[in-house]
């Protein structure tokens, strides 16, 4: 049975969307990228397309949702 992914971000720009799948990754939660090839090959549309989602888990994403509003620290 597949696990049931909830999208979490909605990104302009696929590098965007990679950054926080990178950062959700670093934390211990796997995340996925939609709508990815529709951005890149048709950018004007990303807006209408609801732009690049991160999906993670059903239940990551109240982990997730804490990492990513969590303050960038260099």
């Amino acid at each position: 049975m597949e696990k049931e992914l909830v999208v979490i971000a909605q990104t302009t720009f696929s590098h965007e969307a990679h950054m926080l799948i990178s950062v959700l990754a670093e934390n211990g939660v796997e995340a996925f990228i939609g709508d990815e090839q529709i951005v890149n090959v048709l950018p004007s549309i990303s807006g209408m397309a609801g732009g690049v989602k991160v999906r993670v888990r059903i239940e990551d994403v109240q982990i997730a949702k804490k990492i990513l509003d969590a303050p960038f620290e260099q």
